[in-house]
């Protein structure tokens, strides 16, 4: 999916995506009825960003839309999960884990969803195959070190 969504927006993108431009220019032009909300760190206390996939709303803490904005890694990397957020669960109810819910594989899980997405949009799979180490990752995809750490131990496992 992420391959098809980077394809929508013509030339084929390598290394670092611009994950900004993206929400700001580009998804609004595919989705005429998405909004972006940047608000107030104080108005999400306790989230860095909030997506609504059936109203196709998503709501960013101003410092993390800046952060994102100033090429930080983990904001870069919440907006990609939000946007994982936005595609992956369309017409899915929200659900809180508490002491109740059942037990469920992780990945039926929609955080660990969100956070696959997320990784396969900043580092797809088809260009980080060939990278020897999780620094190169950092470097060409401009991602944390925890999620290059992540991505390349995936590498290895296939």
């Amino acid at each position: 999916m992420t391959s098809d969504l980077l394809a929508v927006f013509g030339a084929k993108v390598t290394g670092a995506r611009n994950i900004v431009e993206l929400l700001d220019v580009q998804l609004p032009q595919l989705m005429p009825g998405f909004t972006l909300q940047i608000l107030e760190d104080c108005e999400l206390p306790n989230d860095y960003a909030r997506t609504y996939p059936e109203s196709s709303l998503m709501q960013v803490r101003e410092s993390v839309y800046e952060g994102a904005r100033s090429g930080n890694p983990r904001d870069r990397f919440t907006l990609a999960h939000e946007l994982g957020h936005l595609f992956l669960h369309q017409g899915v109810t929200a659900y809180a884990r508490s002491e109740n819910s059942p037990p469920h594989k992780v990945y039926e899980d929609s955080e660990w969803q969100a956070d696959t997405y997320a990784a396969e949009f900043l580092m797809p799979m088809d260009e980080v195959k060939s990278i020897r180490s999780h620094v190169e990752i950092m470097l060409r995809f401009n991602v944390s070190e925890m999620a290059a750490q992540r991505r390349f131990r995936a590498i290895k496992k296939r």
